[in-house]
């Protein structure tokens, strides 16, 4: 496979197009604290290569990488062309495929190895980690039967995806509903989760629950029992829920394969450190463990802000 490395002038307008959108930018990652080390001795050797974003050269550097080693070549062809056509890559970005762009997290990942394999230098568990670490904002939401949903929305109402979620499967749903609390107080516009499930559950942050008047527990995803209620009101109808408003305990989805390399299983608990101007540990971050699942850290917005998250927020696990 061959790349044609544009003109300086369209390299610039495509870095600044592709800076507006942040999710598809990957000179940030030249940026990040790790890996410090591969990046002074990886500018040194290769001056083409600043740390201001060269995106061409960067992508022309690591697939010239994965052709030399084939190993990593195979890695790459695996992961990457389960995305895409990658003759899309062409003058339309490394992630402007035609079905389904990877994920940031996905090429960062494989940079990182790309660049610690290049340098012969030793790789830190981020690198070395079998799949890519994802954490991500869950705002508030609910997740509803196909009973709630047909009270809410009409009978034979199913909900209709709006944008599909890291987790297979999942999707945040084109329909809302307002929670109504109980001082009279509302949140409009809260998302369904999609596909239905078998209880109803509203999660909210700590802050949401205040300005609504709620006292809610932290709980695991799923147990309910003992929890608030509220009513939920869509164009339909009314929906009262007799119990299922929580604070979602903070969790990191994973594979098997994902919990053998962090030495730990399900229902045990793990810290998430995440660096920046305002970095903290989270601690006591419940593990789910299930073959379907991809490595995914969830927390609420109110400890998403506390540490002023980013999608180039440097995040590690520890086990």
């Amino acid at each position: 496979m061959r790349f044609k490395i544009p003109s300086s002038a369209k390299a610039f307008r495509f870095r600044r197009t592709v800076r507006k959108k942040d999710d598809n930018y990957l000179g940030a990652f030249f940026q990040r604290i790790d890996p410090l080390p591969a990046q002074i001795a990886f500018n040194k050797q290769l001056p083409l290569l600043n740390l201001r974003g060269a995106f061409f050269k960067t992508f022309r550097f690591i697939v010239k990488s994965a052709q030399e080693n084939a190993g990593l070549g195979k890695i790459w062809k695996e992961k990457l062309t389960s995305c895409g056509d990658l003759r899309k890559f062409r003058r339309k970005g490394f992630l402007r495929m035609a079905k389904k762009a990877a994920h940031r997290a996905l090429v960062e990942h494989l940079v990182r190895q790309a660049v610690y394999a290049r340098m012969s230098l030793t790789a830190t568990p981020a690198a070395r980690a079998p799949n890519p670490l994802v954490v991500n904002v869950s705002a508030r939401h609910c997740h509803l039967t196909s009973e709630a949903v047909e009270s809410l929305f009409g009978e034979g109402h199913q909900l209709q995806p709006l944008k599909w979620l890291y987790q297979e499967g999942q999707f945040a749903a084109k329909e809302t509903v307002t929670l109504i609390g109980p001082r009279s107080r509302v949140i409009s516009n809260l998302r369904i989760l999609g596909p239905c499930r078998a209880a109803n559950q509203v999660e909210l942050a700590y802050t949401d629950a205040i300005a609504l008047g709620f006292e809610i527990p932290l709980r695991c995803s799923g147990q309910i029992e003992g929890t608030p209620g509220a009513m939920l009101m869509g164009p339909s109808g009314f929906f009262k829920m007799e119990q299922g408003v929580i604070r979602a305990l903070r969790h990191v989805h994973m594979g098997p394969e994902d919990a053998d390399f962090y030495q730990t299983k399900s229902g045990r608990e793990v810290h998430l450190r995440i660096r920046g101007s305002c970095g903290l540990t989270l601690e006591k971050m419940l593990v789910r463990v299930d073959p379907n699942s991809k490595l995914e850290v969830h927390v609420d917005t109110d400890e998403g802000n506390a540490c002023h998250l980013q999608p180039d927020s440097f995040c590690e696990i520890l086990a």
